[in-house]
């Protein structure tokens, strides 16, 4: 897992842009060495643009979250869920301790959260909610599968509205309370039954993940260059403050639709 979420950035005060380049934490020099010739064009490709502080500062958050019930994650890894159309969404898994480990990550009773962003200009939530069933159907025991069917159509029904680009997903395990979903920062759903985490966790990190870079990306294990970018990826996926407001009332609308 590359340590440092910014690789690279420019600081520019009252005087000229300064470039300040920092190798991530646990690269040995040999490594450092080796790869040179990658990270100048790194440098030069970036060299025509300035990243702004609030960029930076985005960046740095995501490198750890805090849950709603209080407990600190940190980030595992990210990676990208492709389609024959291109990217779907982007996806982080937080954990209390970071793992390489699949069976640890499943099993672990760990606060956890999987964050995904979405990189396509739409998705709708029919098509994101078959492709967590499908995921979830060929990654884990059929009888757990059939035995949590209400829940794992609860959570599939969720993902009624249409996602845009830059909408921003977050499946949260708390032990004590189960799964809470939001979108944008507003609650849509809760299920409480704590096995169906398990079944979400191995449709990202079983033996058939979304991509096999997706999982290697997810599971800390992608290489340096390919972690920055996707860090850097993710932390630009923001939606606007109009699009925040519209997503508020998603909550409402799930509300009566259950006839809560």
């Amino acid at each position: 897992m590359a340590g440092s979420l910014t690789a690279w950035f420019f600081k520019c005060m009252d005087s000229p842009c300064t470039l300040v380049f920092r190798v991530p934490r646990g690269v040995s020099m040999s490594r450092k060495k080796a790869g040179l010739p990658v990270w100048l064009g790194m440098l030069v490709a970036i060299a025509f643009s300035v990243v702004s502080p609030g960029l930076l500062a985005a960046e740095e958050e995501v490198n750890s979250n805090t849950l709603a019930s209080g407990a600190e994650v940190v980030l595992n890894g990210i990676g990208e869920a492709r389609e024959l159309t291109g990217s779907v969404y982007l996806g982080a898994l937080y954990l209390e301790h970071r793992s390489n480990n699949p069976d640890v990550v499943v099993t672990s009773i760990w606060s956890k959260r999987l964050s995904m962003r979405v990189s396509a200009d739409k998705v709708y939530g029919r098509r994101l909610g078959q492709m967590w069933r499908e995921r979830i159907a060929i990654n884990s025991d059929r009888k757990l599968v059939t035995d949590l069917g209400k829940e794992i159509m609860q959570f599939v029904d969720t993902f009624k509205q249409t996602y845009l680009k830059g909408d921003q997903i977050d499946i949260d395990f708390t032990p004590e309370k189960g799964t809470t979903i939001s979108v944008n920062g507003t609650t849509i759903g809760r299920i409480k039954r704590p096995e169906l985490y398990e079944l979400l966790l191995r449709a990202w990190v079983g033996e058939k993940p979304p991509t096999a870079q997706f999982k290697v990306g997810v599971m800390g294990n992608a290489d340096d260059v390919t972690a920055i970018a996707l860090q850097h990826q993710f932390a630009t996926l923001k939606p606007t403050p109009k699009r925040v407001a519209e997503t508020n009332g998603w909550a409402l609308r799930n509300e009566l639709a259950n006839g809560s």
